[in-house]
């Protein structure tokens, strides 16, 4: 996959972690996906979708620190400013205060940095959540009686030309036997 064996590792995480997660989620499901109430559908989904959500975000800093020391963070302020070596820009990040991230941060205290720029959310459309199935599907009759006419259209056709009733005894222009 790759020749920094470091991230080829964590691709191979991701995988893992990223089945594992798919997993979880379908082993949960107790009822099949079309017995679902919508609500439950709309969780599901919902959940999903946060689960999806992390996972890019992982994978996006996985392939943007390509195996380098990298700390997720938000620059909050950016300003311009001068001293008698010239402008400079200063800025304020913040990041989750976890054990990595300090460790990471004090490693490199006063030391230059290279910090790149990428955002996980540009991996993530801005699309709708899938909809889920209603819990009453919706009738479309226009279209069942179309059907209908179609097929009773069919019927006759498929029936016999009506018979005209026969004349009886008593009609006049009936001839039998005895009167000839």
């Amino acid at each position: 996959m790759t020749d920094n064996p470091k991230l080829e590792g964590q691709a191979e995480n991701l995988k893992r972690d990223t089945l594992d997660a798919l997993l979880t989620h379908v082993r949960s499901m107790e009822t099949p996906w079309s017995k679902l109430s919508e609500q439950d559908q709309q969780d599901k989904i919902e959940a999903l979708d946060r689960t999806a959500t992390n996972l890019v975000r992982r994978a996006v800093h996985m392939a943007a620190g390509n195996g380098f020391e990298h700390v997720p963070a938000t620059i909050q302020n950016v300003q311009l400013k001068s001293n008698k070596d010239g402008p400079f820009i200063e800025g304020k990040m913040v990041s989750a205060f976890t054990q990595v991230n300090y460790e990471r941060l004090g490693d490199c205290f006063q030391d230059s940095v290279l910090i790149l720029m990428v955002d996980a959310e540009t991996y993530m459309a801005n699309d709708t959540l899938p909809d889920a199935d209603p819990d009453e599907p919706k009738m479309d009759l226009q279209d069942d009686e179309d059907d209908a006419g179609e097929d009773e259209e069919e019927d006759t056709k498929a029936l016999p030309a009506p018979v005209e009733a026969l004349s009886g005894p008593d009609d006049d222009d009936v001839s039998t036997d005895e009167a000839a």
